[in-house]
């Protein structure tokens, strides 16, 4: 019950995925970091995806809403 008032919904990522993820930030940000972390990065991928499919990436559904914010902690200590 508590996590169904916290979330509004989960999605599933692929190992490929989450490769994809860890070579973007590799490439474009020069960051190293594990791989789960990187599944956070990987999951706005594939909602932003899902969005361009749709033709409403960039869209607000009115002019009050505020803009999606997304935070991901990204951390190296697993990586050997």
């Amino acid at each position: 019950p508590i996590v169904k008032e916290c979330i509004d919904g989960a999605i599933v990522i692929t190992l490929k995925e989450t490769a994809d993820a860890l070579k973007l930030l590799i490439e474009s940000n020069h960051l190293i970091c594990e791989g789960a972390s990187a599944t956070a990065i990987a999951a706005s991928l594939w909602h932003y995806r899902n969005l361009l499919e749709n033709g409403q990436a960039g869209r607000r559904r009115n002019l009050k809403q505020e803009p999606v914010k997304i935070v991901a902690i990204l951390t190296g200590a697993g990586i050997d």
